[in-house]
């Protein structure tokens, strides 16, 4: 996003108006964040009830919320905005029902409608991000979306939206214009089991996601001592060992990009689903009791709840590496 303020920017957490549905739209000009205020991490997480709703006051945080607030139903965890394009389902929160979710490429002979999720691709004024949306209306040759984290001053009175974009209908086919000459619109995405004119669930193919093995030319780059014998741990494993880092140190394992990308998009979604149970849990004494942690230790828990940065790193990190 634009990194830019200007005079009529808000600070962060101002009301901007409302989107449909009595949505509310806020500021998310970080660079007026009052340390003091947002001191602790756990502040920038949005929740409505016990349902995880994003970081404030972010894109897809709005997303999600009016999703929510208007239809009952949210999409699952993303690192990035642009990664809702590849989603192909939304949940029923007060089911866990799944429904349907179709992506639809920007020029589609499919109208976008309201109500419509709109997707950006990362780059330009959305650089690594990307960037989402909700279609709000169709007014004649101009859409018109809501959004957070572009604007940062209040809507007119009663406006029910952040920006118009044009729309281009040509032989069919519908194209929406940014109103920035740098990005790219993906798509719009609708609720619906009819798939006609949408794109397949985007697939890897099986060789991309292969492991390699590959080696390192020998010159003694593994020769000698790399552990410290003095130190009590490290000579434990020299007992056990030998100076030997492996049966074969000269061996080694590679993987494609692809399969970095989709690597990295699991963690984070694994990560994520870390993050929300453990919140869940410090929050409810009933299922806190449940860990048999000694109550004395509570009220650490508590403090660090609130602690900057984010707790749940340091503990999602000994989870993990502990």
């Amino acid at each position: 996003m634009s990194k830019g303020t200007t005079s009529q920017d808000a600070p962060f957490g101002t009301l901007l108006g409302y989107a449909p549905g009595g949505v509310a739209i806020y500021s998310s000009d970080y660079s007026s964040l009052d340390p003091q205020e947002y001191e602790d991490d756990a502040v920038f997480r949005s929740y409505i009830d016990d349902e995880y709703m994003g970081h404030k006051w972010q894109c897809v945080e709005f997303a999600r919320r009016f999703l929510f607030l208007n239809y009952g139903v949210v999409f699952t965890d993303v690192g990035m905005a642009w990664e809702i394009f590849s989603l192909r389902f939304l949940r029923e929160v007060v089911n866990d029902n799944i429904l349907p979710l179709q992506a639809f490429p920007n020029g589609s002979p499919r109208a976008p409608v309201a109500g419509a999720l709109l997707i950006w691709d990362k780059g330009g004024e959305f650089k690594d991000t990307g960037h989402v949306a909700i279609i709000t209306q169709l007014h004649g040759n101009k859409v018109r979306i809501a959004e957070q984290n572009v604007i940062h001053s209040p809507l007119p009175q009663g406006q029910q939206w952040t920006r118009e974009l044009e729309m281009v209908v040509e032989n069919g086919c519908y194209t929406l214009k940014d109103t920035f000459d740098d990005t790219t619109i993906l798509g719009w995405m609708i609720q619906t089991e009819d798939t006609e004119y949408s794109l397949p669930q985007p697939e890897i193919a099986g060789e991309l996601l292969k492991i390699s093995g590959a080696r390192l030319e020998n010159k003694g780059q593994f020769d000698g001592k790399w552990l410290d014998e003095k130190d009590p741990l490290q000579n434990a494993y020299v007992q056990a060992n030998g100076q030997v880092i492996n049966q074969d140190p000269y061996h080694y394992y590679t993987i494609t990009e692809s399969a970095e990308q989709e690597l990295i998009k699991a963690t984070n979604e694994l990560h994520l689903m870390y993050l929300h149970a453990t919140d869940k849990v410090l929050k409810d004494d009933n299922l806190l009791a449940l860990f048999d942690i000694p109550k004395i230790l509570w009220p650490r828990f508590a403090s660090l709840l609130a602690a900057s940065p984010s707790p749940y790193d340091h503990w999602s990190y000994g989870f993990l590496h502990g």
